[in-house]
């Protein structure tokens, strides 16, 4: 029985989880040195020693402790329960708890037996992760271009703002619907936009013409294969150049007018030098024979 005390006491002291033992109103009864150190003290003496409730020593918002007890008496156990706790010197860290409670006869909880996961650095990471989601989202929405993004088949994965305004659909509408219901401008593209995909190369569509609003409109369409193992998909960008085009037109034809008055300055200039002469001599010869 000693023996067979001093392994389970070795494998609780030397377990890289944090686990404890408390009564359930929030006295430390027992700790391993790993929750010591999670927790940032130096050791399992200095712990007990500075903890004497666990919802205001150690939970830097009491309420969960009070949130976690009242699903262990619902539960009898709590599995993956996620709050933030307090360090000696004031820091704060994130912990995942798993626990059971230990009832007496009348049903009532009397101790809390679990250990407690330091999950900071994840914590950390999805923290980073959602921020940089939402910084790409924001970049993405904040072009002016049609983005679209497709799978495989062809079918929606996502559009941006500026997409889901043209093409007056929400995400939960445009979700896994077919490109040329989506867009219908672009079924008759539908054939060359889909080789593309599936020869994963890049593809440039300049100056399509499409009617809008009793209109025609001009846009530009490009798709190129997505990277990062998506498994064959591909973004559309859709650019309208209505306006450029318009105005390349406008300066066209400026050009070819200054090209006409050009011409017609050059003629004139041509035809003034003899008739200059003309003039002169004609004007001698009536001087002369009045």
């Amino acid at each position: 029985i000693s023996a067979s005390e001093t392994r389970i006491r070795s494998i609780f002291d030397n377990a890289l989880e944090g686990f404890f033992r408390s009564t359930a109103d929030g006295k430390l009864l027992e700790a391993n040195s790993s929750l010591a150190r999670t927790m940032g003290y130096a050791s399992v003496d200095a712990l007990l020693a500075s903890v004497n409730r666990l919802g205001s020593d150690v939970y830097y918002d009491s309420q969960d402790r009070d949130t976690f007890v009242e699903l262990l008496n619902k539960h009898g156990k709590v599995l993956g329960f996620e709050t933030r706790f307090k360090g000696p010197d004031g820091s704060l860290r994130w912990g995942q708890i798993d626990a059971r409670g230990i009832f007496d006869e009348s049903g009532r909880l009397t101790h809390i037996e679990g250990a407690l996961t330091d999950i900071t650095t994840r914590r950390i990471a999805e923290r980073e992760a959602r921020r940089l989601r939402t910084l790409l989202v924001n970049i993405i929405d904040s072009l002016p271009s049609l983005i679209i993004g497709i799978n495989k088949e062809g079918r929606i994965l996502s559009l941006n703002a500026s997409a889901r305004r043209e093409l007056d659909l929400t995400m939960t509408t445009a979700q896994d619907m077919p490109l040329e219901l989506a867009v219908p401008r672009l079924a008759p593209h539908k054939e060359v936009l889909m080789a593309s995909l599936v020869d994963q190369t890049p593809l440039a569509l300049p100056r399509l013409a499409y009617q809008s609003g009793g209109e025609t409109r001009v846009e530009d369409v490009s798709i190129a294969p997505l990277m990062g193992g998506w498994d064959g998909g591909a973004v559309i960008r859709m650019d309208d150049i209505t306006d450029q085009v318009r105005l390349e037109d406008i300066m066209l034809q400026s050009e070819k007018m200054l090209s006409v008055g050009g011409l017609a300055a050059g003629m004139a200039h041509e035809i003034n030098n003899p008739l200059t002469a003309i003039l002169n001599t004609t004007q001698v010869a009536i001087s002369r024979l009045d």
